[in-house]
């Protein structure tokens, strides 16, 4: 399915090229990349990424993940997604009949993968920063605070 540039959140190590990046190749310290493939100022850390072809710069990573879709978008989405239900299809997509769907038959919360996975690993994290309407206001809030907040109770959450 075309789709428009690629970009993805913080954290892309991008391997194969014949074999698999190590934490040494990959230049990872302490569980922190540190030598990351970049696009402007994001930066991926994509682990998944070592079963494809070691592409130079963005344009190439890209060019991965039209060329071969399905299996560079199917392997993101089963390691960074948490599945009640598996999909069975990455994709089915035909832009002419205006028909996109991804995750074909997988079923997922959003409160699992937006909230519980991100509390277990760094509660302490700000999740939030709610802007208030004086200029220069702003509260952080943590996974933890979201997640222990009775605000979570109320229907509109749910």
């Amino acid at each position: 399915c075309p789709h428009g540039q690629w970009r993805t959140g913080a954290g892309a190590a991008v391997g194969g090229g014949g074999g698999l990046w190590g934490a040494k190749e990959m230049g990872m310290s302490r569980g922190r990349w540190e030598g990351a493939w970049s696009h402007g100022p994001l930066t991926a850390y994509m682990p998944e990424a070592i079963a494809f072809p070691r592409p130079k710069d963005h344009q190439g990573l890209y060019k991965v993940s039209v060329e071969q879709g399905d299996t560079f978008w199917g392997a993101l989405g089963r390691s960074r997604l948490t599945w009640i239900t598996p999909f069975h299809s990455v994709q089915d997509c035909d832009l002419h009949q205006g028909r996109v769907s991804w995750f074909l038959g997988g079923q997922l919360n959003v409160a699992v993968n937006c909230l519980d996975r991100h509390v277990h690993i760094a509660p302490d994290k700000v999740a939030l920063i709610w802007e208030k309407d004086e200029p220069g206001e702003e509260v952080r809030v943590t996974y933890r605070s979201v997640l222990t907040s009775p605000c979570m109770d109320s229907p509109s959450m749910t």
